[in-house]
């Protein structure tokens, strides 16, 4: 089948539509910070504890993040979109593994565990996990 058949005249209503999955500059940049915010929210939380190494770590997590972010934005013109939240989503899952066992590599989930067990919503946290 001729493939012109299937493709909308220039000026038709069809050719006007915005595609499905488009860049966009509110979308990216709300994805960056909804995927780092926890991270820099955690940084401070953990300095504030006393765990200053993990806190610098899911800091520098953070921070890596939004410059991955940044750098995808950057090559908008020659990603696509899809390709593009693909790579972030992967990147902020391996910074957020990092940060996570950050907690664990500097003995600062003992400490949170102390402080939070027997306090309410979050004895089920610090004692079961969930």
């Amino acid at each position: 089948m001729d493939d012109s058949a299937r493709t909308p005249r220039p000026d038709s209503a069809a050719a006007r539509r915005r595609a499905p999955f488009e860049w966009n500059a509110g979308g990216w940049f709300g994805s960056v910070l909804g995927g780092t915010l926890w991270m820099f929210l955690g940084s401070g939380a953990l300095t504030a504890q006393g765990s200053s190494a993990a806190g610098a770590v899911w800091g520098a997590c953070a921070m890596v993040g939004v410059g991955v972010g940044v750098v995808l934005w950057k090559r908008r013109e020659s990603t696509a979109p899809h390709r593009a939240v693909q790579a972030l989503l992967w990147a902020l899952f391996a910074l957020g593994v990092v940060a996570m066992a950050s907690i664990d590599l500097s003995g600062a989930g003992a400490e949170a565990d102390d402080a939070l067990s027997g306090h309410g919503l979050f004895h089920g946290v610090a004692k079961y996990g969930f």
